[in-house]
């Protein structure tokens, strides 16, 4: 399935109804406030630096507007979480040198292989974690315009008895 994205970015052939209709329904789901970088996000350089590249991505992509104070905890878990990854990164890396260092079939070759399995798993687990909270709470954009609603309400179209008689059965 297409990413949704926001009316103003698309090029489909829609009717100004329908146009109008996925404008409001857009402008529905924002608060109308800005996005903040938190206190422990601007404490930590990699992840201070992955949310002014995100900043940086939302503006030139147009997105800013899209984004508001709705999505601050999952940008801010985002950078805080690529920051953790690369921390995980760098003990994976110590690890695979411990192992590399100790004969194969040790007993300590095996702790840090087991080691290196666990660094490895939580770094896939806290990425999807993050990911499937976002999408279930609608925190991320692309969430919240698929809720958005698509096609506008069909209109009731006239009772024929309704156009002879003009109004006068009620």
């Amino acid at each position: 399935m297409p990413v949704a994205k926001p009316i103003k970015l698309q090029r489909r052939h829609n009717t100004n109804a329908e146009k109008a209709q996925r404008a409001a329904a857009e402008q529905a789901m924002k608060t109308g406030e800005n996005w903040r970088e938190s206190p422990e996000v601007k404490a930590e350089p990699v992840a201070h630096q992955q949310w002014l590249r995100l900043r940086k991505l939302y503006k030139k992509l147009g997105f800013i507007e899209i984004i508001d104070a709705l999505d601050e905890n999952l940008i801010n878990d985002y950078c805080l979480e690529v920051a953790r990854a690369e921390r995980l990164r760098r003990e994976e890396e110590q690890t695979i040198a411990l192992c590399e260092s100790e004969d194969a079939g040790s007993p300590d070759w095996r702790q840090h292989m087991l080691l290196l399995d666990r660094v490895r798993g939580r770094i896939h687990a806290s990425n999807g974690a993050l990911q499937r909270m976002g999408r279930a709470l609608l925190l991320d954009p692309q969430s919240r315009l698929q809720a958005a609603a698509k096609a506008p309400p069909k209109e009731e179209p006239e009772d024929p008895f309704e156009v002879i008689v003009g109004g006068v059965a009620k």
